[in-house]
């Protein structure tokens, strides 16, 4: 007997159905616990009156959700408009609700009120399958003045029980066997005394009683049979009783692949689904009659993580509670072969960076002289996709244009004198010059590669300030001749790249910074900064 998925979903309200489970039971149809104002028929459950008992069953056709401007909501039959008689009303709060200073409404308690005629108030369970169910109704005046009322449990019209509430409680519990479409009906009459208060408190549940044999099978459709990384994958799982009796809370376990997350699921208009922890999905059927079927559809996604040829399993396995007499056919997988065209994952728009800036001193001998300057090396890697991007649009106008913190660029493809229309990699490579000894002081490389999907931009930086240049740290140079300390800070960058952009609103940066004082050779103080930066973001 298959319940132990069955009661982990303890506590789940099936409103569709008009279903509840009670802790420790099985599944229950319960009139206060699924009382609904959104509509009537609602699921298994209807709310009217009928002219005298037994008599033709008139839908209620007014919907409050703020019966006597209280807390209160429900459906009324408006035979007395003053009054809104007969009605069926529910306290949605967790509070009591006193009516006209004697009815009070306990919390989650519904109330049948009839009319002063010989209209009596009624909710109607309908039977969705036929089998034997036990039925339990406790009648209770919500009247503190003690009215008399006759209450009554009717099966398809004819009597079960019949009693009075003055005012104390009345109660029935039976067996009655049903075929589907039967009616259950729980009636309210004002016991004939003529007094406008009779509402009355109805708890009412209606629970299967489980017996016999079902044979579940389960089998499983997967599209799109190979995976691609970032796309989605659809899982369709069926399961069919083939009876011969029918099955009573069937539960679908369903365990997705590890590199797939989920996004959605289907359970039917006769069923229900949700997520129950990471890659689990639970499908929930309350019954299913023989030769019927139930279809689950969950929808989930390959995470950008998910490498080449990796296999993807995906496993559904059924169980109820009723008795199942071959097991062997309730469990299936699916598999699928994963591709990541990138070969390597993809996962978001992502930048990281290090800096290091350290204060330097250049002296010249006769006569000493000595001057401050700055040495900044830096890197910068950026990945952005190009998804939706026609690439083959590129040309020698493309721009590229980034900021990073302090830092920019800006260049055509064209200005890569090697570049040419239809390659997928451009090079933009600055030096800088001492004029009076011919040695490189300074170079920024910043290089591109892209394919259909992302792009790849690395910068590096390595810049000895003699000449006072021009090239900007991305954030060292704001921590310059600071105390000795830790750092930790943010800045912000973008990317344009043709007509493809990315912001990194957020990118953290941490370091440290070491600064001292000292003498010089010429017999001045300086104070000397070393700096070291990395950050990393993603969007």
């Amino acid at each position: 007997m298959g319940n132990g998925t069955a009661r982990s979903l303890l506590g789940l309200v099936l409103l569709g159905w008009g279903i509840v489970f009670l802790p420790g039971a099985t599944l229950a149809f319960d009139a206060a616990g699924n009382f609904s104002t959104g509509s009537n028929p609602n699921g298994t459950w209807s709310y009217g009156y009928s002219y005298g008992v037994g008599s033709t069953f008139i839908l209620d056709t007014t919907n409050t959700t703020s019966y006597g401007g209280l807390a209160l909501g429900g459906w009324m039959g408006n035979l007395n408009p003053a009054a809104n008689y007969p009605f069926a009303v529910k306290n949605f709060t967790s509070h009591p609700v006193t009516v006209n200073g004697s009815t009070v409404f306990q919390p989650g308690q519904l109330g049948l009120q009839p009319d002063l005629s010989n209209a009596v108030s009624i909710v109607r369970w309908t039977a969705p399958f036929s089998g034997a169910f036990n039925i339990n109704a406790t009648f209770s005046g919500c009247n503190v003045l003690g009215d008399s009322v006759d209450v009554h449990v009717l099966y398809n019209g004819s009597s079960l029980f019949s009693s009075t509430v003055s005012p104390s409680p009345a109660s029935y519990s039976g067996s009655q066997s049903v075929l589907a479409g039967d009616t259950i009906d729980f009636v309210v009459g004002n016991g004939g005394n003529g007094i406008n208060d009779d509402t009355t408190g109805v708890a009412a549940t209606i629970t299967p009683v489980i017996v016999g044999n079902a044979d579940l099978g389960v089998s499983a459709i997967e599209a799109p049979g190979s995976t691609v990384t970032g796309s989605n994958v659809i899982y369709t799982i069926i399961i069919t009783n083939r009876g011969p009796d029918n099955a009573v809370e069937v539960t679908i376990t369903n365990t997705l692949a590890p590199q797939v997350t989920f996004l959605g699921c289907d359970a039917g208009t006769n069923g229900f689904c949700d997520a129950a922890g990471p890659g689990k999905v639970i499908g929930y059927y309350p019954f299913l009659v023989t030769n019927d079927t139930g279809t689950l559809i969950i929808t989930g996604q390959v995470l950008c993580s998910a490498a080449n040829h990796v296999v993807l399993t995906n496993t559904a396995s059924v169980s109820t509670f009723s008795d199942d007499p071959v097991g062997t056919d309730n469990q299936i997988s699916t598999v699928a072969t994963n591709s990541n065209p990138l070969r390597k994952p993809f996962c978001s728009n992502a930048l990281s960076l290090t800096e290091s800036l350290r204060d330097r001193l250049g002296c010249s001998r006769r006569p000493i002289s000595c001057s401050e300057f700055t040495g900044d090396t830096l890197t910068i890697s950026i990945t952005m996709s190009l998804a939706g991007v026609d690439i083959t649009q590129f040309n020698a106008l493309t721009f590229l244009d980034l900021t990073v913190g302090g830092f920019s660029f800006g260049d055509n493809l064209g200005d890569d004198p090697h570049y040419l229309p239809g390659k997928t990699h451009a090079t933009f490579t600055e030096r800088e010059i001492n004029g009076d000894t011919d040695q490189v002081v300074g170079h920024q490389t910043v290089r591109l590669k892209w394919t259909a999907e992302q792009l790849t931009v690395t910068i590096t930086l390595s810049d000895l300030d003699i000449l006072d240049s021009v090239v900007t740290p991305v954030l060292a140079d704001r921590y310059d001749g600071h105390a000795t300390g830790p750092i930790t800070d943010a800045i912000t960058a973008s990317v344009n790249f043709g007509n493809a952009a990315t912001t990194f609103d957020v990118v953290p940066v941490t370091g440290a910074v070491v600064t001292g004082t000292g003498i010089g050779p010429d017999g001045m103080s300086y104070t000397i900064s070393t700096i070291r930066l990395k950050g990393a973001g993603f969007h």
